[in-house]
């Protein structure tokens, strides 16, 4: 994990040592990371409790420019610590988990194919059931995003039960090993808040399809965190005009998670942006992503909480959020690249430069 590993070694207080989250379906891993300050004492040698948030990218092959936002908010959170009072706040109270690349078979498979960007994969690479004909393309494959189990396979609006199908489900809820790695991780650090990062559209999906009345701090959550980009927000009904089930962020919504989509880019970018335009949406979106971060930290329950001292097992986003207010106070790591031309390997001009294939 070349990137993890350089950012580790520039920052080695603030990025735990890279592990891994799990493996694809094809035995590739899929590396993840912490981003925290080393722990502080509270007092008679009890280390203060944190908050444990998620973030992910990636589940949709094609979507690369949702992981540049994420990586660009991990060097804005490295670079800023103990610069900016907002940053520094987050970072010694709470634990962010990071998966930048949650299918990496498709997401190799696009490299592979079309180094230079624009590869249209978008779900994993499992073998198509015999006699379904979806060849070697694009057809094959689950489409990881509708094989979660929360109202998995409830119609064939949201998902498809047919194998060719972009947004396939699978033959079951969980039957991908992708999908089983981060039902792990929700279930090994009880995150309190979780954003899967999708694109294209400028916009803020809440898991509220199959709720009559979406809980009141997602709407407060998210009127606040899109004040600045301008996104729209609302269920995926209201923001990407169709239904969805077997998702991600309903699913984690249903554990007790406050969980929120971002689908980063405008209509004209696409899937697969020039540099600037991806370096651009990744900058105008950490305003967005630290308010709902800082929901979360001014949610961390009390240590004196008889909940949390009983230890009730409860999920962790059972709490309402707090509002946030927090503007960050500066961007900085600016790219300074002129060059068009699509996302290829790497964003080669300026800094920061991520890496298109993750290894």
């Amino acid at each position: 994990v070349n990137w993890i590993s350089a950012k580790k070694a520039a920052h080695p207080t603030l990025l735990t040592t890279p592990y891994v989250a799990g493996t694809s379906v094809h035995g590739s891993t899929m590396p993840s990371f912490v981003l925290t300050a080393p722990p502080a004492s509270s007092g008679g040698g009890t280390v203060k409790k944190k908050q444990k948030m998620f973030l992910m990218s990636l589940l949709h092959a094609r979507e690369p420019s949702g992981m540049v936002s994420l990586l660009y908010l991990a060097d804005y959170l490295l670079l800023n610590y103990n610069r900016f009072g907002n940053v520094t706040r987050l970072l010694d109270e709470v634990e962010i988990h990071v998966l930048p690349v949650a299918n990496p078979d498709g997401y190799m498979y696009n490299a592979q194919y079309q180094p230079g960007g624009g590869g249209m994969h978008r779900k994993n690479r499992r073998e198509s059931p015999e006699g379904s004909n979806c060849g070697a393309g694009t057809g094959r494959g689950v489409d990881l995003n509708r094989n979660f189990g929360f109202r998995w396979g409830a119609d064939d609006y949201g998902s498809s039960g047919r194998p060719c199908d972009m947004t396939y489900r699978g033959t079951k809820a969980f039957s991908e090993p992708e999908t089983v790695a981060v039902q792990s991780l929700l279930t090994d650090h009880k995150f309190f808040t979780a954003m899967s990062f999708h694109a294209y559209g400028e916009l803020l999906v809440l898991p509220c399809h199959y709720a009559h009345d979406c809980r009141a701090g997602y709407h407060n959550m998210a009127r606040e965190a899109t004040a600045v980009n301008g996104y729209k927000y609302g269920s995926s009904d209201e923001t990407v005009g169709y239904g969805v089930n077997g998702d991600a962020a309903d699913w984690m919504d249903s554990t007790g998670v406050w969980s929120l989509t971002p689908e980063v880019g405008s209509r004209s970018d696409g899937f697969w942006p020039t540099r600037d335009r991806a370096l651009a949406t990744a900058r105008g979106n950490v305003n967005m992503t630290m308010t709902i971060l800082e929901y979360g930290r001014r949610s961390l329950p009390s240590a004196a909480s008889p909940a949390a001292a009983a230890g009730d097992g409860k999920p962790a986003g059972n709490e309402e959020p707090t509002p946030a207010s927090a503007v960050p106070e500066a961007l900085n790591n600016e790219s300074k690249s002129s060059k068009g031309g699509r996302v290829g390997v790497a964003y080669a001009s300026g800094q920061p430069s991520y890496s298109r294939y993750i290894s």
